[in-house]
């Protein structure tokens, strides 16, 4: 009896943890269309937060980098975004992170 009673309170469970995850799901199709509506209608926009999310990624460790400041992504440190500047037209770049 009580093995029949965990059996049905788990499937309780997974049932609305279901229901749950695609409620979410749904939730993130939609602002992923409204996004995608207006990266459409905005590409810069895009681009430019393609290059804010690179510069993050790349200022996340203690790194030290000598670089050309016109250089994707650290254009956006000068102000603009340069339109020539994208993620396939900067120069291959090691760095040293230190520990």
């Amino acid at each position: 009896m009580a093995s029949l009673a965990a059996n049905l309170a788990s499937a309780k469970v997974l049932t609305e943890a279901d229901a749950e995850a695609t409620r979410i799901r749904g939730e993130g199709d939609k602002l992923a269309a409204a996004s995608l509506q207006v990266f459409e209608r905005e590409p810069e926009l895009g681009k430019f937060l393609v290059q804010l999310r690179a510069l993050e990624d790349f200022l996340k460790e203690r790194t030290t980098l000598i670089l050309d400041t016109q250089t994707f992504p650290l254009n956006l440190l000068n102000g603009t975004p340069s339109s020539s500047a994208t993620p396939s037209s900067g120069p291959k770049v090691s760095s040293n992170v230190h520990e």
